[in-house]
């Protein structure tokens, strides 16, 4: 069996078991139910980030919420509300990554000491998070990446990592749609995906 966490409109997050029973019949059912805020019943989950027994959760007041799988499923805010939309999230070593339109911000989750570097560009930036060992993560938007280590200072290096896969993608699509240069070729992101192994990450 696996599960599946849901996030809904009243601030919660259902964590549903599913089972695969004979002749491909799937099962599900609920295995909890997480209030994130008690304050208010009305607020919906809008990103879910879940690695070993750690929930990061953000609600649509761009406040984010962590879950304790192994704590009977308590959860308690990390960060407050902010007038910025939370773009993505996640969790690498004891750090809750986020990012807005104009900042990456790392809040570490044993001393809760908070860090911040503007990104100034405005953009939708998505974590690809590296080996914990680096303590490094690539940002993508729309138009650049690059790279941020998460020492005791946050530094921003540029990306060569992905970038320079990127560009020789970007060309490849240019000499078989844009052959006369008719047009930039551009990228819309709507989010990543790290594989598993990380050595691979998929781009919607």
């Amino acid at each position: 069996s696996s599960c599946i966490a849901v996030g809904n409109e009243t601030r919660s997050i259902v964590i549903f078991t599913i089972t695969h029973k004979d002749e491909g019949k799937v099962e599900s059912t609920v295995k909890a139910n997480i209030e994130l805020d008690t304050s208010s019943s009305k607020g919906w989950v809008t990103n879910i980030y879940w690695k070993n027994d750690v929930i990061a959760a953000c609600l649509d007041d761009n406040s984010v919420f962590l879950v304790h799988c192994n704590q009977n499923y308590s959860a308690h805010q990390a960060s407050p509300p902010s007038r910025f939309k939370i773009i993505d999230l996640c969790i690498l070593n004891s750090s809750l990554l986020t990012t807005d339109p104009f900042q990456l911000r790392k809040v570490d989750l044993i001393s809760g000491k908070n860090s911040a570097i503007p990104l100034g560009s405005g953009d939708a930036f998505y974590i690809v998070p590296l080996s914990e060992a680096s303590q490094t993560v690539v940002l993508m938007s729309n138009k650049t990446t690059c790279k941020v280590t998460l020492g005791e200072k946050l530094t921003l290096l540029p990306d060569d990592i992905i970038s320079p896969i990127l560009e020789r993608k970007f060309k490849k699509w240019s000499s078989l749609s844009n052959e006369f240069n008719m047009y930039e070729t551009t990228m819309l992101l709507h989010g990543v995906s790290l594989a598993p192994d990380g050595y691979s990450v998929a781009l919607i």
